[in-house]
């Protein structure tokens, strides 16, 4: 039967630039822009491409400026959900993790913003991983601006 290559969504790049930081993250590696795919996401890596997100380099894949950036605000915003969802609402393991994948995608950046502040710009996620800072960290802001007004 033949595979059908079906056209990458918004979510789908969101998911493969995930995963790429998570594997950084788990091989040592301090994920940055220009960092190298690893090699086992090189398939993923080729869906990136055309959206600038990552560049071919030598027999592999490298991050774009835009690509870091995109799988920064990502992952922020899935352990920013993450802590949220357990210090607040007292969720944890697969509910936690379920909702705060749902969330990452949905998150805007004011909205994380807003969720760091609330939370008092937490640097770790649950599992003790690193959240990366956002503007409103180094400006050390402490007032939330409203999400809803009338």
């Amino acid at each position: 039967m033949e595979e059908i290559c079906r056209p990458c969504t918004r979510e789908d790049l969101e998911e493969i630039l995930e995963e790429i930081w998570t594997t950084l993250e788990l091989q040592g590696e301090t994920p940055a822009a220009g960092s190298n795919v690893p090699p086992t996401l090189s398939a993923q890596a080729e869906r990136l491409v055309e959206g600038g997100l990552a560049r071919p380099a030598g027999k592999g894949f490298i991050l774009t400026d835009q690509g870091f950036r995109k799988a920064k605000e990502i992952i922020r915003s899935h352990r920013l959900a993450e802590r949220l969802l357990h210090d607040v609402l007292n969720l944890h393991s697969e509910e936690m993790e379920h909702s705060a994948c749902r969330y990452e995608h949905m998150l805007g950046s004011e909205a994380a913003d807003s969720i760091c502040i609330l939370l008092g710009h937490p640097r770790t996620c649950p599992h003790g991983k690193v959240i990366p800072p956002g503007d409103c960290c180094e400006a050390g802001e402490t007032l939330l601006r409203p999400l809803v007004v009338p």
